[in-house]
């Protein structure tokens, strides 16, 4: 099924938005041919956790966060 996206014409690319499409029957997303790499994980994780930084420090101090973090990654 193809799909269609219009856009009004002279869009400023300075308020240009990306638009991500997915499948409703199986929410996965549609194959594009982009390459799905370890940068894009990482600035997915960040735009998901950067939000709830501030309420994380509230509860543990940034310290403990990062010894936590480097467990983690090491």
């Amino acid at each position: 099924m193809p799909y269609r996206l219009n856009l009004p014409v002279n869009i400023p690319a300075t308020n240009f938005c990306p638009v991500t499409l997915c499948e409703a029957e199986n929410a996965s997303g549609l194959a594009n041919g982009q390459p799905f790499t370890l940068q894009t994980v990482l600035q997915l994780a960040v735009a998901t956790l950067l939000p709830v930084l501030p309420l994380t420090l509230t509860m543990i101090s940034l310290e403990e966060l990062l010894g936590r973090l480097l467990k983690l990654v090491f």
